[in-house]
């Protein structure tokens, strides 16, 4: 997760599956450790501090994702996120209007329903592209969508930031959590 190649929505992403594979782990167990009670809490206690909206919205607009695991305050507080950034490449200094607001969330419903300008089956195929690093999420919106969407600007601005900062502050619990779950290899292909 601390390289360059690393997109910001795959941070949100690891972390989900972090806290899915404590719970799962803790779930079979009828009665915890105070070191894995600990455990559990630093992990919910590190996603609430780090995770952003930012990272919300990287995870909501990449295209292997599509928000599939946010709430609907995350979900919403990515939108919002994702109206100010288009807002401030377009230089657009007052709300927005109706129609820029109606085209930036029709845009989002296309994009997660896969239809309209997002309907495009080999669009969905190079997600395998995505994932094996042949393509960045980025590139996959400026290749298939670039005069088809509002979004792909937004797209662009937030899938090309780094993600480093954001993870190092994992790495106090990451050793913890290798040695206790056998999570290391979840982490190895990053």
């Amino acid at each position: 997760m601390e390289s360059d190649s690393c997109e910001l929505s795959e941070v949100y992403n690891e972390f989900i599956k972090v806290k899915k594979r404590v719970e799962e782990n803790n779930s079979s167990s009828l009665s915890l450790s105070q070191n894995e009670k600990s455990i559990v809490k630093l992990i919910e206690h590190r996603i609430n501090k780090v995770i952003t909206p930012t990272h919300h919205a990287c995870y909501l607009l990449d295209p292997r994702h599509q928000g599939e695991n946010l709430k609907s305050e995350e979900e919403d507080n990515a939108i919002d996120l994702i109206k100010l950034i288009w807002k401030h490449l377009n230089n657009v200094d007052m709300e927005l209007n109706s129609e820029q607001e109606s085209s930036i969330i029709s845009d989002i419903i296309n994009f997660k329903a896969r239809s309209g300008p997002f309907e495009s089956r080999s669009s969905w195929t190079a997600i395998n592209s995505i994932k094996n690093n042949f393509i960045t999420a980025a590139n996959w919106w400026k290749g298939n969508f670039k005069n088809k969407s509002v979004l792909t600007d937004v797209a662009e601005v937030l899938l090309t930031l780094p993600s480093s900062t954001a993870w190092s502050v994992w790495g106090n619990i990451h050793s913890i959590m290798d040695y206790n779950y056998g999570l290391k290899k979840d982490f190895d292909r990053f």
